[in-house]
Formats: C-alpha cells, sequence, structure tokens
C-alpha cells in the first residue's frame, strides 16, 4: 500500500523548531515531523536540494543543533540523514532520544 510502513527504529512525533543553511547562517522555520536515531522528517516551505548539508536545530529539555543531510524529499517534506561528524553530536541525538516520549 501507499502509506506501508519501510521505518526500522522508533519516532518521535514533534513540530517546531527551524534548521539554518551552513553556508548563508540563514534560519528557516520548519516543522519537524518526526525525529529518530538516524534521521528525522521536516516540512519546509524553503526548497532544499537533495544532499544538501543543513543544521537542525531542535528546542526541547535543551537547545541542541544536529548536522544533517537531505536525502529524499516529497512535496515540502524532507528525509534528513544524520551527519554524525563528532562525538557531540551523538550525544545530542542520544539525549533526544532518551528524554523524549516515544509514540
Amino acid at each position: 500500500t501507499h502509506g506501508e510502513e519501510r521505518r526500522t527504529s522508533p519516532r518521535i512525533e514533534r513540530c517546531g523548531d527551524y534548521f539554518m543553511l551552513p553556508a548563508t547562517r540563514e534560519e528557516v522555520p520548519c516543522v519537524l515531523k518526526n525525529i529518530s536515531v538516524t534521521g528525522a522528517c521536516i516540512f519546509s516551505s524553503e526548497p532544499l536540494q537533495m544532499n544538501e548539508v543543513v543544521v537542525l536545530h531542535v528546542c526541547r529539555a535543551k537547545d541542541l543543533s544536529l548536522k544533517s543531510q537531505v536525502v529524499w524529499e516529497k512535496c515540502g517534506e524532507y528525509g534528513l540523514s544524520w551527519r554524525l561528524d563528532t562525538p557531540e553530536d551523538f550525544s545530542a541525538i542520544s539525549f533526544i532520544m532518551n528524554n523524549e516520549q516515544l509514540r
């Protein structure tokens, strides 16, 4: 079916937040649809390109910045894959997954 579940890790459903384009440091509002240990899904009215690197700012118990790369796009919805370049990056996503309610 069209809505068949293909995800392998649990998601946290949330909304709000923004992403920043590293090249321009422009902050772009977005809606965080869900987040997992491997990436996130966002809605954005500003277009993103495949493989573009963005920094997703997630405002929860503490403000966290997660470097990610666009891996898919469909009608303003974008799939982001984490670029876990540093131990801090891994700690940030671990913090979110350990401190948010899984649905």
